[in-house]
């Protein structure tokens, strides 16, 4: 029997994929970045541009997947055909050639053999989780019949867990009050979407999410200093922190003649001031929209909330909730555990949701002596 492999993955649209991986019987998990682009081609432009590289290539940074209704490229090929990030889209439409491009890549990597098992958890924002039954159906056809980097692939998916986003979180946070007694709701900021997710007396009452995440601020800024590179003006916001380092924006000036810069900076200064201001007025109107009678606690996650948090802290003191989980000790774990992979992708803050359904699926795959 070959080694069953349990892999979370979480941030399947718009931002870098983030896998949280365990192969084999032994208890020893890895995380794993892909990069986030992927775009629609023709196995042509597909092949063409592999050949075209110097040595092999690493399927980890770049590849295609072939299925029925397409070819997609990823990582590296995507950026050279022009991939954009891809807001509008179904984050399931985009998470199953993602998936079946992470599985591919993690076969290779470990030399797993066709008929390999593997047992997957995935996190969607609120507003697509009535989708996880499609998406389930889709994806384990998928996965028994697809041809990774022009390689026949077939894996059996055995066990398949869909939460929503955030869900992660609250399976592993130490919680201020017995969750059977408890009013929680569950923030997670991200990038493209923020959800709330609302737990009553331990058990999953409802939810909502919004087109709300860290992009909103970056489509302000971009407009207003006429940069349209989201993905480079979004890291470079998020090392400038609240307080706006002028050496993190540096990037943004590209090859600008030494006479403008200062003032160019001073323009992106400004904008990034005003769209922080106008971001938090609408996120402060959506979540009193959106909290439900007296709330216990707020567990809180995400980059974005991250990026925000003592203005999030002093915004959420002055609600009715009564107590306030950043999650802080589950960073901790998080950091201990893979503070080289946290430092080389500078993905503070978010690994948590990946890292809290990862184990949520390594013990419940326990219990029933699946591994």
């Amino acid at each position: 029997m070959t080694a069953p492999v349990i892999m979370q993955v979480h941030d399947l649209g718009s931002t870098s994929s983030r896998i949280m991986l365990n192969v084999g019987r032994e208890f020893n998990p890895q995380a794993i970045i892909m990069e986030s682009e992927i775009i629609r081609t023709t196995l042509d432009c597909a092949s063409s541009f592999h050949q075209s590289l110097i040595g092999r290539f690493n399927p980890a940074y770049s590849g295609w997947v072939e299925l029925k209704g397409g070819c997609y490229c990823y990582g590296d090929a995507a950026k050279n055909l022009k991939a954009e990030l891809q807001l509008g889209k179904s984050k399931f439409e985009l998470a199953i050639p993602k998936i079946l491009a992470t599985t591919g890549a993690v076969s290779e990597e470990f030399n797993l053999p066709n008929g390999t098992t593997i047992n997957l958890g995935v996190l969607l924002p609120y507003r697509e989780y009535g989708d996880k039954d499609i998406f389930e159906r889709f994806l384990r056809s998928y996965l028994q019949d697809f041809k990774f980097c022009g390689n026949h692939k077939s894996f059996n998916l055995n066990h398949f867990v869909c939460l929503p986003e955030i869900s992660g979180v609250m399976l592993q946070a130490k919680v201020g009050k017995k969750t059977s007694n408890s009013n929680q709701i569950g923030l997670m900021l991200g990038f493209r979407d923020v959800s709330a997710v609302y737990v009553s007396k331990g058990s999953l009452s409802g939810g909502t999410s919004k087109d709300l995440g860290f992009h909103e601020l970056c489509e302000f800024v971009g407009q207003k200093i006429a940069f349209h590179d989201y993905k480079q003006l979004a890291e470079a916001i998020s090392r400038a922190g609240s307080k706006i380092y002028a050496k993190e924006l540096q990037p943004l000036l590209g090859n600008l003649n030494k006479t403008y810069r200062q003032a160019k900076l001073t323009q992106i200064k400004q904008a990034i001031k005003e769209g922080r201001k106008n971001y938090l007025f609408a996120f402060d109107e959506w979540f009193k929209a959106n909290i439900r009678g007296e709330v216990d606690e707020v567990i809180i996650a995400g980059g974005t909330a991250h990026y925000f948090r003592q203005e999030l802290d002093a915004m959420l003191k002055k609600t009715s909730v009564s107590r306030i989980n950043w999650c802080d000790e589950l960073e901790e774990r998080i950091k201990s555990s893979f503070d080289s992979v946290i430092e080389q992708h500078s993905l503070h803050y978010r690994l948590s949701d990946v890292y809290g359904l990862f184990f949520y699926l390594w013990e419940y795959l326990s219990q029933n002596g699946d591994v």
